[in-house]
């Protein structure tokens, strides 16, 4: 991702061909203990469209194994959390801490597949930001501060009550999601450099009024985040025509690979998309899904007028390339 915000430019058939190559059905290894596992390699297509149809797959499968990965780690940040506030010490602590950084990293890998009218965090409950600590818990400025220490606001903390209360909040004050939880674990961050200070204390009941409650606000939210990743894994079954998978098998593929490069290109935030295209129907396509990227259409054909008439496309003539690195030397200096 981060030679994608670099470059901001997105290849969309050098996309295509890199996912090909590359296997991650076992990245569940990335974040689990280390288990010997079978290296795949990607088969070999005979044909243009059958690399299409791959390419699909291969999205599918990544993305399935992705949420499934974010899942698995969820669920062992909330064992962590049960172990710490059976018997809250130093100790319990920092494996719960440990444990949050080990379900994060999944879930950054998965955000490529969290596009906009197909898996939408609509109330904030996954990875709401930003969070303010004030509502939740005490702060450096006020030490009674915060939903937990307002029984009378909040007077049983469930999980109906804190998804109700993080809707009546508003998308700016979440109180739920993976930040949140790092809130309650680490607490408020004063720092420029480092994390919260927050102490094993505030989880035990025999020296904090508030411990229990705490307690409460930290695994109900835990429970919810689990919850919410179960939808996610749902969406990537396959036999679901309703579900994220079930659509996008049930697109053409050419529409299928243009319009998740475009949903990729925004959350990447890509200044332009390079479509190289013969007769023009490849930027055209990528057109049709109003991508927030200028698209350059590098046409090799006599269709380039057509081009012109196209949303966002700027058509560009291209000599002919005889392989994939002609392609990339020709988007570089384009």
């Amino acid at each position: 991702m981060k030679s994608l915000n670099t470059t901001h430019i997105f290849f969309l058939h050098v996309i295509m061909c890199q996912v090909l190559l590359s296997s991650l059905f076992a990245q569940d290894g990335l974040f689990a203990p280390k288990k010997s596992v079978p290296i795949l390699k990607a088969p070999k297509p005979k044909s243009l469209q059958e690399a299409k149809e791959l390419f699909i797959k291969n999205y599918a499968d990544i993305a399935r194994a992705t949420s499934k990965s974010c899942l698995d780690q969820a669920i062992g940040l909330e064992k962590a959390i049960k172990a710490f506030l059976r018997k809250p010490s130093n100790e319990t602590h920092r494996l719960a801490k440990i444990s949050w950084i080990n379900a994060r990293f999944p879930y950054l890998q998965g955000e490529v597949f969290r596009m906009k009218k197909l898996i939408v965090d609509t109330d904030g409950k996954i990875n709401g930001w930003p969070v303010m600590p004030s509502i939740i818990d005490y702060t450096q400025n006020d030490s009674s501060s915060g939903l937990i220490q307002n029984s009378e606001r909040l007077p049983f903390i469930t999980k109906d009550s804190l998804i109700k209360m993080n809707v009546s909040s508003g998308k700016d004050k979440t109180i739920l999601g993976y930040h949140v939880i790092e809130f309650l674990l680490w607490g408020e961050d004063n720092g420029i450099v480092g994390s919260g200070d927050r102490s094993f204390e505030d989880y035990d009941k025999s020296e904090n009024n508030s411990a229990e409650r705490r307690g409460q606000f930290l695994i109900n939210c835990t429970e919810i985040l689990i919850n919410d990743l179960e939808n996610e894994v749902s969406e990537w079954k396959p036999e679901n025509k309703n579900n994220r998978l079930g659509r996008l098998q049930a697109m053409p593929v050419d529409d299928a690979i243009a319009y998740n490069a475009c949903k990729t290109s925004n959350l990447v935030d890509a200044k332009t998309i390079l479509a190289f295209t013969e007769s023009g129907s490849t930027a055209g396509r990528v057109s049709s899904f109003r991508p927030k990227a200028f698209i350059i259409g590098l046409i090799q054909g006599e269709n380039i007028e057509t081009l012109l008439l196209r949303w966002g496309v700027i058509p560009i003539h291209a000599s002919k390339f005889k392989n994939v690195q002609d392609m990339f030397k020709l988007g570089s200096k384009v």
